[in-house]
C-alpha cells in the first residue's frame, strides 16, 4: 500500500519553543537564519527547519541534530547517509504560518501549499509561466473563482516539479488541470508523454484559507495527515 505521511504545524511559536528548535540546527542552517532580512522571515525559517529535523528524527528514530542533508543534481533535498537509496523521501512546503511535510518510504513525492490571498493578481504569472491553453482555460473561470483556480493549478505544478527534482525550471514543460479533486491532474508533459498516466495528485483541502497538493509517481492509496 502506497501511504504518504503528512505532518503539519503552525509556525507561530513562542520563544522557548523556538530556542529549543534552534539547538537542533546545523551551523549552516543557523547562518542562513541569521541572514534573513526580516524578523518574521527569520522566525519562520527557524521554526520550519527545526520542525523538519524533529519530524524526520522521529520518523527515522534518531537524534534530529545528527541528520545531514544533501541535494540531487536538480536541487531536490534528501537525507544523506551511508546507504542508498535514502531512508525516506520527503518534501516540504510552507506558506504564511503553515508548514507541511510529506514523507514516503518507497517513492518520490512532492508537496506544495499556498495561502489564498484575496487581493492577489495572478494574471501576469499565468501569462508568463502557463501555456496558452492553460491561460485560456483559466480565463474561462468567473472572476471570483480565478484566484483559487490559479493557486490550485500552481500547487499542482509545484508538487510535481518538486517530486521530479526539476524545480521551477521545468514549469514550461507541463500543463495541469484546474479542475478540483482531479487525481490525474497532469494534462501534458512536453518531453515525456507517459507522465500524465504515471503521476497521481491529491488536493489538500484540510487547511482553511490554503490550497495544497501532494504528487507521486505511483497511485497514492492513503494519506496519513496529523499535526506535529
Amino acid at each position: 500500500m502506497n501511504v504518504i505521511e503528512i505532518r503539519h504545524a503552525d509556525l507561530r511559536l513562542e520563544e522557548p519553543e523556538l530556542e529549543a528548535l534552534r539547538r537542533l540546527l546545523s551551523d549552516d542552517e543557523l547562518d542562513r537564519c541569521s541572514r534573513a532580512k526580516f524578523p518574521t522571515v527569520e522566525r519562520r525559517f527557524l521554526a520550519a527547519r527545526g520542525l523538519l529535523r524533529r519530524i524526520l528524527g522521529e520518523t527515522l528514530r534518531c537524534d534530529p541534530r545528527e541528520l545531514s542533508f544533501a541535494e540531487e543534481t536538480g536541487g531536490k533535498p534528501f537525507v544523506a547517509g551511508s546507504g542508498a537509496p535514502p531512508p525516506v523521501r520527503y518534501s516540504v512546503s510552507h506558506s504564511a504560518d503553515l508548514l507541511v511535510v510529506g514523507i514516503s518510504r518507497d517513492f518520490e513525492i512532492g508537496i506544495d501549499v499556498e495561502k489564498i490571498r484575496e487581493n492577489y493578481q495572478p494574471e501576469p504569472i499565468v501569462k508568463r509561466f502557463f501555456s496558452a491553453r492553460e491561460y485560456e482555460v483559466w480565463q474561462g473561470f468567473p472572476e471570483n473563482e480565478r484566484i483559487e483556480a490559479f493557486f490550485r493549478a500552481w500547487t499542482r505544478k509545484e508538487a510535481y516539479l518538486k517530486g521530479t527534482g526539476k524545480g521551477i525550471t521545468g514549469i514550461g514543460e507541463i500543463e495541469v488541470s484546474f479542475e478540483r479533486g482531479l487525481r490525474k491532474a497532469l494534462v501534458k508533459h512536453v518531453h515525456h508523454t507517459q507522465e500524465s498516466e504515471r503521476w497521481d495528485f491529491i488536493d489538500l483541502d484540510e487547511f482553511a484559507g490554503f490550497v495544497g497538493c501532494i504528487a507521486a509517481p505511483v497511485q497514492i492509496d492513503r494519506l496519513d495527515i496529523r499535526p506535529v
